[in-house]
């Protein structure tokens, strides 16, 4: 019971910040159909749209499954609904100011809002999906405690997968026995992300020049070769080369929570210029965990960052074609703060970042990535596996 009180108040204490920060607003109530939102304010993810008046109770309307979602839902109102008409006439009937509403305008699909704007034809559309993700950018507590524990269950999968590892089998092998230790282990597979058309898998194993193979999607290590033209990243059917850098890059989703990590393995020694690389990038790091303790803003952070790189001249092997070298998470792999150099914000207590500085060659890439997240001013890292290369 007292966990129960305590999720209770969790949720509820999300809502009521959210109506705090939109108190400066006109907006009059709040519309929340994106899935992820959603579940981030009532603990359901089941089809529906969650209502929330600038005042009074929040209700959330649900299509299916209304059985689950009464199950699942932190909120005490929970109604059944065939469509968008069923809630103007709830609005209508319980006389709910609506001339103002606020929506996820990012996300919400435009056949969506076309059938808001029909059945609240007189009503003004607000978007809501900046304040959304301020508010979730800052971790609870409860939501701490799941990200070390998927960080945890990640140094045990990365341990056993490294007894498996040898070059007379292929990336896609390696990849296999990856999926099954995370199932073993208790980690949901599935990724998600809030950007229009950008998929992800949530492991990607490759190896040498494979790995340098950037993709559609909007990553440092979401390439590599694949199987298909249909799904063009990942792991191939390649076998893994003797001294070429191993990259393994891995999503553990622990209740929802993504923690994300890379860690590069060699069967014997790789060249010195792929040691000197990674050294780099595990120094970025020690700059990236200082400057959130002295507090530097992520411009700072960044510009910081760029001098080593440069004084090493690797400038023109960091971060190809991407503008940022990290990125909050969460319920999402894409969330705010945004590690780039156009960022004058500081990294605030409660953020979660997922630094990945990598360097990528012809022939390999190299470079190492943890979840870290923000408490007291320090830069805590939910894994504590080695972040050298490991060579095997």
């Amino acid at each position: 019971m007292k966990r129960q009180e305590e999720f209770e108040h969790e949720y509820m204490g999300r809502i009521e910040k959210l109506r705090k920060r939109l108190e400066k607003s006109d907006v009059e109530i709040s519309l929340i159909v994106q899935n992820v939102d959603r579940f981030y304010f009532t603990g359901t993810i089941q089809d529906g749209v969650l209502l929330l008046p600038r005042e009074g109770e929040p209700v959330l309307f649900i299509r299916r499954s209304y059985e689950r979602a009464n199950e699942e839902c932190y909120l005490k109102n929970v109604v059944k609904i065939r469509g968008f008409k069923d809630i103007h006439e709830y609005i209508l009937d319980n006389n709910l100011k609506h001339g103002v509403i606020g929506v996820e305008m990012d996300t919400v699909p435009v056949s969506i809002f076309n059938r808001l704007r029909y059945f609240f034809d007189k009503s003004v559309f607000r978007d809501i999906s900046e304040e959304i993700k301020d508010l979730r950018m800052i971790k609870s507590d409860i939501e701490q405690m799941f990200l070390f524990e998927a960080g945890a269950r990640i140094d045990t999968v990365l341990d056993e997968l490294s007894l498996s590892i040898s070059d007379s089998i292929t990336e896609y092998e390696i990849h296999r026995i990856l999926t099954e230790t995370l199932v073993r282990s208790g980690s949901l597979q599935y990724g998600r992300v809030r950007a229009f058309n950008m998929e992800v898998i949530s492991n990607y194993v490759m190896c040498g020049e494979n790995a340098t193979r950037l993709s559609f999607l909007n990553s440092a290590s979401a390439g590599g070769k694949g199987i298909s033209r249909a799904f063009p990243a990942g792991a191939s059917f390649d076998k893994i080369q003797k001294g070429k850098p191993l990259l393994v890059d891995m999503l553990y989703n622990f209740e929802g929570y993504f923690c994300d990590c890379t860690r590069i393995f060699s069967i014997g020694k790789p060249e010195n210029r792929f040691l000197k690389a990674h050294e780099q990038s595990i120094r970025i790091h020690e700059i990236f965990k200082e400057g959130v303790e002295r507090g530097f803003s992520i411009k700072g952070i960044w510009d910081d960052a760029m001098e080593l790189v440069k004084e090493e001249n690797l400038e023109n092997n960091f971060m190809p074609g991407l503008g940022f070298f990290g990125h909050g998470i969460g319920l999402e792999l894409d969330e705010k703060p945004f590690i780039h150099p156009e960022n004058l914000e500081n990294i605030l207590d409660g953020s979660v970042v997922a630094l990945e500085p990598k360097f990528i060659f012809d022939d390999g890439v190299v470079g190492v990535e943890n979840t870290y997240v923000i408490r007291n001013g320090s830069a805590v890292s939910t894994t504590t596996l080695d972040e050298n290369i490991w060579i095997l």
